[in-house]
């Protein structure tokens, strides 16, 4: 943590302000952690200045702006809470990204954020306090986890099929989130039939670096190929232990 805020103060900081530096794909997720490490120190003086200076120069690039806003919002639930300055960055950014409060597809919204927190609900016990994975996978974790994905499956497939992607103009920034993880975590079949629209997305600035690289690495365990990024990670029942999956060198 220390050294991604060191480096983006000494080096890309100074680059992006005064040349409007472009990132690079390790630049962006350093950028894009930035406002969650002043928010964990309580250095809302510094979250402010990168907020109003920095975020001007990529107001229009919806994958970094999404980025920095998921990481802020869903981590500091872990943190101690300025109530306050919670309410001025929300704000801000909704005002900066016009972000989707719904509109006309508000009835998807709703959907589609209950679909994020379904999905996440029995992932979230297969970690230990830690965030570390469980030693084995109970199976009635297991089981769970299947019925709600094949549900999900079912509510996303009928929105796409229907309305097409839904961005985070949109419906916001975690439904867009209920929509990617239901296609990650499906079948391989759905998730190919998808795979077009996920990457018509991310090119198109609606997904962040961290979800499209967990897509492609979830693609190539799908086609029996190395991992890109080593984002994934699978369950040998018969061993009882998690392993990474192949990583190309």
């Amino acid at each position: 943590m220390d050294t991604a805020a060191y480096y983006f103060e000494k080096f890309l900081g100074d680059l992006t302000i005064k040349y409007k530096h472009p990132l690079t794909q390790n630049e962006e997720c350093a950028f894009c952690w930035l406002p969650q490490i002043y928010y964990r120190r309580g250095e809302f003086e510094k979250l402010d200045a990168f907020t109003k200076i920095v975020m001007r120069f990529y107001s229009n690039n919806f994958r970094i702006v999404n980025s920095i806003w998921w990481n802020f919002a869903q981590s500091n639930s872990l943190y101690p809470h300025n109530p306050e300055f919670d309410k001025k960055y929300t704000t801000y950014f909704k005002n900066l990204t016009g972000f989707g409060e719904g509109g006309k597809y508000g009835v998807q919204k709703k959907l589609l954020e209950e679909v994020f927190d379904n999905d996440q609900k029995f992932r979230r016990l297969l970690l230990n306090k830690n965030n570390e994975f469980l030693d084995s996978i109970p199976k009635a974790i297991d089981d769970s986890i299947g019925r709600v994905d094949s549900m999900n499956i079912a509510i996303v497939a009928g929105i796409i099929d229907k309305y097409g992607w839904l961005g985070p103009k949109d419906v916001g920034v975690k439904a867009v989130m209920g929509e990617f993880y239901t296609i990650q975590h499906a079948d391989r079949a759905t998730f190919f039939k998808y795979y077009p629209i996920i990457k018509k997305a991310y090119r198109q600035q609606q997904l962040t670096q961290n979800e499209y690289e967990l897509f492609i690495d979830r693609r190539q365990v799908y086609l029996h190929k190395p991992q890109i990024y080593g984002t994934q990670r699978s369950y040998d029942s018969t061993r009882g232990e998690w392993f990474t999956d192949p990583v190309k060198k």
